[in-house]
């Protein structure tokens, strides 16, 4: 005996008009796979860090001149600039970077170590990181 029944004398199906779903309304697919047209998710920006060099009034100048040198590859005239701003304003921000490398920055600045020229120099001097935009989108104007 054949497992296969024969339609031939059941009522025939109707026909699906152009344009509709074939399926029936109230059995919806279990699964939908995903149009061809959709994106994939984009990947987030890094968002940016500030690595800021804060004064402590323990550090001459040529000190740092020299360590933003060093650390941050900075010519002359440039590192100059960060010195006199640091002295004038409290802070200046030397690098805008992603996170990880900001604070891998920060904390060279923390491990240069004393300076040379002032005796009474305990250590390094300081430095933060922080978000290099403000929560309306604004970057900071004292940036090198």
């Amino acid at each position: 005996m054949s497992q296969h029944s024969d339609n031939s004398g059941s009522t025939p199906s109707p026909v699906p008009e152009p344009g509709r779903d074939h399926a029936p309304a109230s059995n919806p697919p279990a699964f939908k796979a995903p149009s061809a047209r959709a994106k994939p998710p984009q990947p987030r920006k890094p968002w940016l860090w500030n690595v800021v060099l804060l004064d402590d009034q323990e550090h001459t100048d040529v000190y740092v001149v020299k360590m933003v040198q060093e650390l941050f590859a900075m010519d002359a005239e440039r590192a100059d600039l960060v010195a006199q701003h640091v002295d004038a304003h409290g802070r200046a921000i030397v690098a805008t970077l992603h996170k990880e490398l900001a604070e891998l920055k920060c904390e060279q600045i923390l491990g240069y170590g004393r300076d040379p020229h002032v005796a009474s120099c305990k250590g390094s001097m300081n430095a933060v990181i922080e978000p290099a935009v403000d929560e309306h989108g604004t970057p900071p104007g004292d940036t090198f």
